[in-house]
């Protein structure tokens, strides 16, 4: 690569004073920074500025593919967001409030610009947000000038960062103390003390200020490589593909063993969950992306996530609907989150809503892997299915691959351990330990995993072995209102033929909720 050529220089600039950076900011689409860290690594000005007063930050702004991810890594290298271009005269704070983009503004807030800049028509960034109708923007911009001038009026200027990286209010101010300074990381004790003593002063002052946007997490990236193999041969009609430059990335979710998902912007507007392969991704993988590429275009349900199509530009990916509360693993691991009865019973009955739309399908669909780190839980709590790579067709060219034993032990049915194959009844088995961990959340108030009981178990394949030679199952917490406890035995009965199925399970759910709208205390 020529960025690692001994003695290159990469400030050599052009006719109009434009860098490699400016170039590299303005055209780049993949997330992968690799190539930014070796521009800095050799020495590349971040600010540089070309004829139009532009330093590369202008140019990474307006990059529909990555603009905040380079945001981040810039001003994580000292660019200098107070330098305004020579004909707006304006700071890239001002093109934030122009693109409508509040996580923008917030980024770059943390490198503590100054608010009082005007451009040439004669607004600061605020003002400008009034005119643009960016109301949140704007009192957004304006709670953080108060903060600003509150800093400065108490000789702590310079705490000015570490106060909007930790969305640190004037209406938060009084709640101050010394603990909750050290978690910001602020080590100095005198400048603890020097904060509380100003905090006192605002003691019982209401400032009536709407609250401060949540700051979206910093993006994260990992190297991807473009993978040779073109979606169109996973679907020839060309439908389901979407068009380069209509995602944009902003931070990383989570990292699986095939690849990163990332939460995204499709056509700047609507936040989406893109799963991206990873660079080395290999036949099994890429087999598994394109099964749950079809799995996703066969379904359409409200218990399913969304499918909005596969890119393959800059990198194979997949761009899914976000789900803002993570899984409900996650939910139900969080102690914060209250989960009583009748929220336990609307997820166990989204969840069977999910599966009912697989298994209804025609042909069937059977997931495979159904487990609560496979269920997303979105922003108005509905529970909706996901991670389609293990999932098949119910068709006979699939036959030999449903004898075969896949997803995670505790929730496997252990008749596929006996030689059986993997029936709509298996997803059932799965579904009933989603339920036992449902309802031993409510039941004891914490989360514990299935099977976590049982301490003579150290190995995970101890779990389907004993599940299924000494059927084992996870343990009924004490307690547990009858109707529970026959539902959770019967999904998870040894014999495929006598579990519970769809629609009883549904009509006994139906049954429950319906109880409860007239004796909350049914359960």
């Amino acid at each position: 690569m020529l960025l690692n050529f001994p003695g290159i220089d990469v400030n050599v600039n052009n006719f109009d004073d434009t860098t490699p950076l400016h170039y590299f900011c303005e055209k780049w689409q993949s997330p992968d920074l690799a190539c930014f860290h070796l521009f800095i690594k050799q020495g590349a000005n971040v600010n540089a500025i070309n004829s139009n007063g532009e330093t590369p930050i202008f140019k990474a702004i307006f990059n529909n593919s990555i603009r905040y991810i380079l945001l981040e890594a810039l001003i994580k290298n000292n660019a200098d967001v107070n330098i305004t271009t020579k004909t707006a005269r304006e700071g890239v704070l001002h093109y934030a409030v122009r693109l409508g983009r509040a996580d923008l503004v917030s980024l770059i807030l943390q490198a503590v610009p100054r608010l009082d800049l005007k451009g040439e028509e004669g607004y600061t960034p605020e003002e400008l947000a009034r005119v643009y109708n960016q109301q949140k923007i704007a009192n957004q911009l304006k709670q953080v000038g108060e903060l600003f001038k509150w800093l400065e009026e108490n000789d702590i200027s310079e705490m000015k960062g570490i106060f909007l990286k930790n969305d640190i209010t004037l209406s938060l101010l009084p709640d101050m103390n010394d603990q909750l300074l050290k978690q910001m990381g602020i080590e100095s004790i005198g400048m603890r003390l020097k904060i509380i003593k100003a905090c006192e002063k605002v003691d019982n002052v209401s400032y009536n200020h709407p609250e401060l946007l949540k700051k979206e997490d910093s993006f994260r990236n990992h190297g991807l490589d473009l993978l040779e193999k073109n979606l169109r041969g996973l679907d020839s009609s060309g439908e389901g593909l979407i068009q380069d430059g209509k995602i944009e990335y902003i931070k990383l979710l989570g990292s699986g063993a095939s690849g990163d998902v990332w939460l995204g912007l499709y056509n700047q507007v609507e936040k989406v969950a893109v799963k991206v392969l990873k660079e080395d991704t290999g036949e099994k993988d890429m087999e598994e992306f394109q099964k749950e590429f079809e799995v996703l275009r066969a379904v359409s349900n409200e218990h399913v996530v969304r499918f909005y199509g596969a890119a393959t530009k800059p990198r194979l990916s997949m761009v899914m609907e976000y789900c803002s509360r993570g899984s409900l693993y996650h939910v139900l691991k969080d102690t914060k989150v209250e989960i009583d009865w009748r929220r336990a019973v609307a997820f166990c009955r989204d969840t069977c809503e999910g599966l009912r739309a697989l298994h209804n399908n025609n042909p069937q669909i059977l997931h495979r892997d159904l487990k609560s780190l496979n269920l997303l839980v979105s922003e108005d709590w509905k529970v909706k299915l996901c991670d389609f790579g293990l999932s098949r067709f119910a068709t006979p060219d699939n036959l030999q691959t449903m004898q075969k034993m896949r997803g995670t032990f505790a929730y496997c049915d252990p008749e596929i351990y006996n030689g059986k194959s993997f029936t709509s009844a298996s997803d059932m088995y799965s579904l009933g330990i989603i339920i036992w961990e449902i309802v031993n959340r409510v039941m004891k108030g914490v989360y514990e995993q299935p099977y976590s009981e049982f301490k003579s178990i150290t190995f995970d394949f101890d779990i389907i072995h004993k599940a299924a030679k000494e059927d084992l199952r996870p343990t009924i917490p004490p307690g547990c209102p009858p109707i529970f406890a026959e539902m959770i035995s019967l999904l998870t009965h040894k014999s495929q033929s006598s579990r519970l199925t769809l629609p009883t399970l549904k009509g006994k759910l139906d049954e429950i909720e319906e109880a409860m709208k007239t004796n909350p205390q049914f359960v």
